[in-house]
């Protein structure tokens, strides 16, 4: 799970050839988009389904490894792991 809120990124792939290049720093995730404020101050809207955007350092994350809402994936790696054969009542 990676926290892209903050991160300076470029979109490397999007369904939108618009969206192609755009750089700027991620301040919102949704459950199906990132909102990327570029350096023109410019609030843009990237949807995370078919598209891809690069990391500073030069990791790659595709937004359908990103789907769900921010705060349900960390909750997910909170959980402690199940023990099979125990019940609790």
């Amino acid at each position: 799970m990676t926290l892209v809120i903050g991160e300076d990124v470029r979109v490397a792939a999007a369904r939108d050839a618009v969206l192609l290049g755009l750089k700027g720093k991620v301040v919102l995730e949704t459950m199906h988009t990132l909102t990327i404020r570029t350096d023109a101050k410019r609030k843009v809207v990237l949807p995370k389904a078919g598209s891809a955007i690069q990391l500073k350092d030069g990791q790659i994350l595709l937004g359908d490894d990103l789907k769900g809402r921010l705060e349900d994936r960390i909750a997910i790696l909170g959980r402690p792991a199940r023990r099979a054969g125990r019940r609790t009542r």
